[in-house]
């Protein structure tokens, strides 16, 4: 579980007190007075710093970005010295009472409460894992709730709204709309007349998309669809039901919807429990 950046805290630590290690330390302990003495927080004559396995351990799940058992030792001690002097660092912040600092308790009270918060988050989850019929009763609920569709399509893109006007002006004309295309269309698809192909509306940016979703085959836009990309004349081709992908090849994509869920249950419980509001 990933809750705080503390590798960032870690660097900034560092970058107060001084990265460069010895680079044959004659042990833990000569590393961790030179640390503080770096910093200018300790003296030679200093209790050393320790740091305890679950932080080394947790630290290094999110400092070193791979499995622990490929940690090498080299890398392990570049940790442990690392969360020594922030360890140093943060204890001469508490000496100073800097934590008294009303923006600073504030800032640390929401972390702790974040923290607690994504940690009976986390818990509630793998107490209550989805099941694989949730996961099927989801897929066949967003088949059953939006089918999918296949739009075939052309589209002339030009860079202004009243080059796109005109453009529908020539094709009310009686204009070939693939010879417009070829002609005046700055999109690449312009060498195969404006053709699209077949793809669902999720390939398309939102404003394509739905201006195309209430169009008829074999009409193309009367006013000139804007997006990111310019202005767009669309004539809407054919369509067909698409062949939805299978339940094994996006069950993972339905998890996240079924677990939030899941959250919101949780918080509305909390809520209503005249316990916990009290």
């Amino acid at each position: 579980m990933k809750y705080v950046n503390i590798a960032a805290c870690a660097s900034l630590a560092l970058g107060m007190a001084g990265c460069d290690r010895p680079e044959a330390p004659e042990s833990n302990t000569d590393q961790a007075e030179q640390a503080g003495e770096e910093a200018g927080l300790i003296g030679a004559d200093a209790e050393p710093v320790s740091v305890s396995e679950a932080e080394l351990t947790y630290y290094l799940e999110n400092r070193v970005r791979k499995p622990l058992e490929e940690v090498t030792e080299e890398e392990r001690q570049q940790v442990r010295e690392e969360l020594k002097k922030l360890e140093l660092v943060a204890s001469e912040a508490d000496e100073q009472g800097i934590a008294d600092d009303p923006d600073v308790a504030a800032r640390i009270s929401l972390e702790r409460k974040s923290i607690l918060a994504q940690a009976l988050i986390q818990r509630h989850l793998e107490e209550n894992p989805v099941t694989e019929e949730e996961l099927r009763a989801e897929y066949e609920s967003q088949l059953a709730g939006s089918p999918p569709k296949e739009y075939k399509a052309r589209h002339i893109l030009l860079e202004s709204k009243e080059e796109a006007e005109a453009v529908i002006e020539q094709l009310d004309e009686g204009a070939d709309f693939a010879e417009l295309a070829t002609e005046k269309s700055t999109d690449p698809s312009a060498t195969n007349g404006g053709d699209l192909g077949w793809f669902t509306p999720d390939r398309m940016v939102k404003p394509f998309a739905d201006a195309l979703a209430g169009m008829e085959t074999g009409t193309y836009t009367k006013d000139p669809v804007q997006t990111q990309f310019g202005w767009h004349v669309i004539l809407a081709e054919e369509k067909r039901e698409a062949t939805p992908p299978t339940f094994e090849a996006i069950k993972e994509q339905l998890r996240p919807a079924i677990e939030q869920r899941r959250v919101e249950e949780l918080v509305e419980g909390l809520q209503e429990d005249p316990v916990q509001n009290q």
